[in-house]
């Protein structure tokens, strides 16, 4: 284990901690006693139907995402919504390379995979609050670039990210793992982002489901995510709640 001052409750907290236990991973290993960081805001309503659900990026935590999108007035409002954000495994507060003890961590940490984040979480959320339904899934990219971090994590991190193919669960083909989808969907690149252009995005778009193809207008390409640009997250901010009011829990 290393001790790094920059994944402390000083920088990111308040969170708290829940124990998934033993996490099976895609790639065949196992993370014993699976910690999961997570921050909330609001209040879950009696019949557990107000709940939004935010992922975290790569290098991101639930820091920026409270400082950015979550408050009185914007979509991600806790006057309205239970707002539940998770750190991804890896990225330095949920377990990760740097805070696992030997012999499981630093660069014997295990691979993890975006599908191992997606079943962590759903089992946090259904042992946590007992939540059989989100009003909302939010999440942006999965990157950036900062010398404060542990290496480490960052690795494991871009392992996963460089291998986030949906598609290696249908065979290869990526048009019927994305038309697998349930839910009205919006993409929402910016559009100006030189690191997700637009152009993947709508080629990605097309076969999901009930889904629409909304781009951000903002000079500030994929930095706009991270609030640089007040246009562009008001623009975020409007497309939220518009698939907010399509939510069955709508007020």
């Amino acid at each position: 284990m290393i001790n790094n001052s920059y994944y402390s409750q000083d920088v990111h907290g308040p969170c708290e901690l829940h124990d998934i236990g033993d996490l099976e991973l895609e790639e065949g290993d196992t993370i014993r006693a699976c910690m999961l960081a997570y921050a909330t805001f609001g209040t879950l309503s009696a019949a557990k139907d107000n709940a939004i659900f935010v992922t975290t990026w790569y290098s991101g935590t639930n820091k920026i995402m409270e400082q950015v999108y979550i408050g009185p007035g914007p979509a991600l409002d806790p006057d309205r919504y239970f707002v539940i954000v998770v750190n991804q495994i890896d990225n330095g507060l949920s377990t990760s390379p740097h805070n696992t003890p030997a012999p499981g961590g630093i660069g014997y940490f295990p691979h993890v995979r975006i599908g191992d984040d997606v079943r962590a979480q759903h089992k946090f959320i259904m042992e946590k609050f007992g939540i059989e339904r989100l009003a909302l899934v939010a999440g942006g990219s999965m990157g950036g670039f900062f010398g404060v971090m542990d290496p480490n994590d960052l690795l494991c991190m871009a392992w996963k990210w460089q291998r986030g193919d949906v598609s290696r669960h249908t065979g290869g083909d990526l048009r019927a793992a994305l038309g697998r989808n349930k839910v009205e969907t919006f993409v929402l690149p910016m559009s100006s982002d030189m690191f997700f252009p637009p152009a993947d995005f709508r080629a990605e778009w097309q076969p999901i489901l009930d889904a629409e193809f909304r781009p951000i207008q903002t000079l500030d390409g994929h930095l706009a995510l991270f609030g640089a640009d007040p246009h562009a997250i008001a623009q975020l901010d409007g497309h939220l709640n518009e698939l907010l009011a399509l939510s069955p829990t709508a007020d």
